[in-house]
């Protein structure tokens, strides 16, 4: 994407509540309207934006900005999105365009789908060039609402008016600063937290941000910062992204990563982008956008909340082409009949959720193919069964037979199951491509297909057509026909938003009364959307041999990620289908600290429970590919390692108030960091959990050894926890993973204000330890 022509808009709007009666179903929204949220503009469809919400609940809307009624004008690629608070009778912001050949701005006073409410024209002074001109909106004066400008990236000025008119500047601003001009673009914003919307330059072979701190053209103060790395394909952005404060921050790769102030360091928040086909070929627009739910509807339910089975989930990935393997299945290995065999030893471990790598038709049409070699997430045919997966590949028939009796024996067994869905395109190669309507994908201007850096050809999921398709021929027909229990939605949010799964939620449940599981791969600003989604897969691994997921081994802090409000369930995996290797090595530690014994839910990836080995691979080197091999299962020094995995899941239950997954919002889990003395070797800072609402006088301490061993001595701060914790007569210290009581404290006069713990740790252990306050014997 050529990143000359942008505009980037930072408005202030003083409102704390829906007034007007076009707007029905308001709530109090005064934290939210001072905050501004993304959106982005689509250059390769003409008018076409996808925005955010600025309620923060992350919901996303389509918008088709049109010419004004009764204009020759035609909207083309080249032209620029801004978006602005044009007129004080409008609380939000509306969108606009601008066109660099002509100058002129084409405004709609609301963010909704529609025609220009007005056209202005600005005038270039003396021998301005078109091509240098990018466009500004803003409050320069502080009047209430935004008005037109140009920054002239040759003459390092800005020409800013003060009414949405036609004519030439008002104002004309100078950066004297050192920058790059050929790799600079403009960013405003309400620097002061004023009102008054100020200029500015970012740098995109520096990283520095320029920002003129007066809109006085007597007073050139300039204040410079730098943030992000220092290479070229950046936009600089700036937005209130928190209340009443203006920050900063950068697109990079169609990722926004933002900084909550003006200042260099590192940014406080990363977020993938709603829908997005290609990235580069999307323009950013910031703006206080109308909430969907503060619109007159006529529909007024709420979204479904997550169901009540997978709130405590131990979830287990698996790929049924590599989970079993032809030395123990013979040739009936790779088969949904086959995985039916060995699911009744998933349910003695403690597994609660399957959720199954793409089973939908690849191309596998031939009897000799190896279904193990190709890659489903290519997405061929999505709302067909892969006819592969079945023990009689010559009958159609059969692998549905097969799937519904997969499903129907999990069940029995008290496992829920889940597939994968994709969205982000159809296989080339694909016969959907002719035979699906054409309006379902994406064209460039000249027709073509436009590809995602997947290889597959986009879908345009603006298309209503194409949703309704999406519903009812995959989403309603794999819930209703074989009775699953919901999606895991690969790269998501990043491509179709909330909208598509808010109307497939409501449309199972209305159909059928069964509330569905929707888990994303990836998470968004909120971390949800509208709360349409309920798990993020892995926004953490415990262990990561990418650069795509932090690391609790390598110096995450578990505690401090349990802070952060993702306002949503967060699962954690040791491995899974896009990692190179298992990366638990047989150490209980892997297992048990940030993982099992951790708030969020642990998300398996078959095999590693048995320290399955990754050596075996079908195809590219990721567990993908990795055939299982069952016959390890069977290894004495295996069992071992799966029996005290099992152990651990059994007590992440029986204590699943305590080790209870995150809720809503993400910090309400009480959890302290515990400090080991400082002559210790342990490697991995424990952390105590607990809950005084339901089990009064008790927490959990999970200590554990990465690669160190020796003596850990710390102290528990009771008084930390709760001034109830310290009240008891007795406490038992219980090792719960070997089930033993380790010693008695006496507390005679009730003000026991910590507890001292001395425990040797071998390397790769972990010691879960209950301290059980108790006035009798416990």
């Amino acid at each position: 994407m050529n990143t000359s022509p942008f505009a980037l808009i930072i408005l202030f709007i003083n409102i704390g509540y829906c007034q007007s009666s076009t707007y029905v179903n308001c709530i109090n929204y005064q934290d939210a309207a001072y905050r501004e949220t993304m959106g982005e503009y689509i250059t390769y469809r003409p008018g076409s934006f996808y925005i955010q919400d600025s309620d923060q609940s992350g919901y996303v809307n389509f918008i088709k900005l049109s010419p004004p009624v009764n204009s020759n004008v035609m909207f083309d690629s080249t032209y620029v999105p801004v978006a602005g608070r044009w007129n004080k009778e409008y609380f939000w912001d509306g969108l606009g365009l601008f066109d660099p050949k002509s100058l002129i701005f084409y405004l709609k006073n609301v963010a909704s789908s529609g025609s220009a409410d007005i056209s202005i024209k600005y005038i270039p002074v003396d021998d301005q060039s078109n091509k240098d001109l990018l466009p500004v909106v803003g409050d320069w004066t502080g009047q209430g609402f935004d008005s037109i400008g140009v920054y002239d990236r040759s003459k390092k000025s800005f020409y800013l008016r003060n009414t949405n008119t036609n004519g030439s500047a008002d104002i004309i601003l100078s950066i004297n600063d050192t920058f790059n001009v050929a790799t600079s673009n403009p960013v405003v914003g309400d620097w002061q937290n004023d009102g008054i919307i100020r200029v500015g330059v970012y740098d995109e072979q520096t990283s520095i941000f320029s920002i003129r701190l007066t809109n006085d053209p007597s007073n050139n103060t300039i204040e410079r910062f730098q943030f992000g790395p220092t290479f070229s394909q950046r936009i600089g952005i700036a937005g209130q992204w928190t209340v009443n404060k203006t920050g900063v921050g950068i697109i990079l790769g169609g990722d926004w990563i933002l900084k909550y102030s003006l200042a260099s360091g590192a940014g406080d928040a990363e977020y993938g982008m709603i829908p997005r086909a290609v990235e580069r070929l999307e323009l950013p627009v910031v703006g206080r956008f109308q909430p969907s739910r503060c619109r007159t509807i006529t529909n007024n339910s709420t979204a479904n909340p997550t169901p009540l089975w997978a709130q405590n989930a131990i979830v287990y990935e698996m790929r049924i082409e590599t989970f079993t393997d032809v030395i123990m299945f013979g040739k009936n290995a790779s088969s949904f009949q086959a995985a039916t065999t060995l699911l009744s030893q998933l349910a003695d471990l403690g597994i609660t959720l399957l959720s199954l790598n793409p089973i939908l038709n690849d191309g596998c049409t031939s009897v000799t193919i190896d279904p193990r070699i190709l890659n489903a997430y290519s997405n061929k045919y999505p709302n067909i069964l892969n006819p592969c997966l079945s023990t009689n590949r010559s009958d159609p028939t059969q692998v549905d037979q097969e799937f519904t009796q997969f499903v129907s024996t999990a069940h029995q067994f008290g496992m829920h199951v889940i597939v994968d869905n994709v969205v982000h395109g159809i296989d080339p190669s694909s016969t959907y491509i002719t035979t699906l309507p054409a309006d379902f994908f994406m064209h460039y201007e000249n027709g073509s297909f436009i590809i995602t850096q997947w290889g597959t050809v986009a879908l345009d999921w603006s298309s209503q057509a194409l949703r309704s398709w999406w519903i009812s021929s995959i989403g309603l027909k794999w819930v209703h026909t074989y009775d699953i229990d919901g999606f895991r939605i690969d790269l998501e949010p990043a491509y179709v938003g909330s909208v598509l799964w808010k109307e497939l939620r409501d449309s199972v449940e209305n159909m059928t009364g069964k509330q569905i599981l929707l888990i994303t791969e990836l998470i968004n600003s909120q971390g949800t959307q509208a709360y349409t989604f309920d798990f993020t897969q892995n926004k953490y691994l415990l262990f990561s041999n990418t650069t795509n997921y932090p690391d609790f081994m390598n110096g995450l802090n578990l505690v401090d990620e349990c802070s952060r409000n993702y306002e949503t369930y967060v699962s954690v995996g040791i491995s899974n289908h896009d990692s190179s290797r298992y990366a638990a090595f047989g150490r209980l530690s892997y297992f048990g600290y940030a993982f099992i014994l951790s708030p969020m839910v642990p998300r398996f990836f078959q095999g590693e429970e048995f320290n399955a080995t990754y050596d075996w691979f079908i195809g590219p080197n990721v567990l993908y590919f990795n055939q299982s091999d069952w016959q390890q299962n069977s290894y004495s020094s295996n069992i071992y390692l799966r029996n005290q995995v099992k152990r651990l899941i059994s007590i992440r239950k029986q204590y699943r108030t305590i080790l209870a997954p995150l809720d809503r919002p993400l910090n309400r889990v009480n959890i302290l960091r515990i400090t080991q003395y400082s002559n210790d070797t342990i490697d991995l800072e424990p952390y105590s959990m607990w809950n005084e609402a339901t089990n009064p006088g008790a927490s959990i301490t999970v200590l554990a050894s990465r690669n160190s061993s020796g003596l850990a001595s710390l102290t528990i701060p009771l008084q930390s926890m709760s001034y109830n914790m310290t009240l008891w007569l007795h406490y038992h210290i219980v090792d719960l993973l070997n089930q033993s009581l380790l010693y008695i404290v006496d507390n005679p006069n009730r003000n026991q204000t910590q507890i001292n713990l001395h425990l040797n740790l071998d390397h790769g252990s972990v010691v879960p330890i209950l301290i059980q306050g108790c006035n009798t014997d416990c």
